[in-house]
């Protein structure tokens, strides 16, 4: 496939060297954020995109050629055509083996599970080398994570704490930080929110929000210093 429009790697890139931009892979009720201070993290560029790896997340950004920017003054939306990036859904928990794509070195011999989320245009995984944990999962491999009857096994998750790893066709969102506990606030920087009563629903549009015409998903989001996602 050829590269992207020079002119949207230029804006991502531009993005990406501002500490304070909030990054987001998601869909109502199931979003990553990757944010990270001035401090913290250096831009890779690279041949189809960016790479940054903090201590608490990263984010690995490989644009492609059917890529289109919408741009507002508070957010960018870097969009791919519906159906463009389509590749296996899982419906049910999944083990998907080793992540190889996995940021740092440190990780590729985890574990990754899919959470299943369906045919929504994202993967939602965690991500662990903790064998009391991956047994759990394995042994609930086939299951529907978001029916009351495997609120058990969705709470061993949460307890737990294993690292995040959210997917597009734009990318990947990898979240480090602990999972705050019931009603504790959410972590600054890197993280995750999972929320399955949204699930398949139409988020409300923000007025800062570009509005992408009809047969195109929001891929990667980019929203500018100070007004991040979760302020909505």
């Amino acid at each position: 496939m050829p590269p992207a429009d020079p002119a949207i790697f230029r804006l991502l890139r531009e993005c990406a060297a501002e500490p304070g931009h909030g990054f987001i892979i998601g869909v109502p009720g199931a979003v990553a954020e990757f944010e990270r201070d001035p401090d913290e993290g250096m831009v890779e560029p690279t041949d189809v995109g960016i790479r940054i790896v903090t201590p608490r997340g990263a984010l690995i950004a490989a644009l492609t050629a059917d890529c289109r920017a919408f741009e507002r003054v508070r957010s960018i939306v870097f969009a791919l055509p519906d159906r463009s990036d389509a590749g296996p859904r899982h419906r049910a928990l999944t083990e998907r083996g080793p992540d190889r794509a996995a940021a740092r070195a440190q990780d590729r011999d985890a574990i990754l599970f899919d959470l299943g989320l369906g045919s929504v245009p994202i993967a939602a995984a965690i991500r662990s080398a903790d064998p009391e944990l991956v047994a759990a999962l394995r042994a609930g491999c086939g299951t529907d994570l978001f029916v009351p009857r495997a609120m058990a096994l969705l709470g061993a998750v949460a307890a737990a704490s294993p690292q995040r790893v959210f997917e597009s066709g734009l990318g990947r969102i990898e979240v480090y930080t602990p999972i705050p506990p019931p009603k504790g606030r959410t972590n600054p920087g890197p993280h995750t929110h999972l929320l399955p009563q949204f699930f398949g629903r139409r988020a409300p549009p923000h007025p800062d929000d570009p509005i992408l015409p009809a047969g195109w998903h929001a891929a990667l989001s980019v929203f500018r210093p100070r007004f991040t996602a979760h302020e909505n």
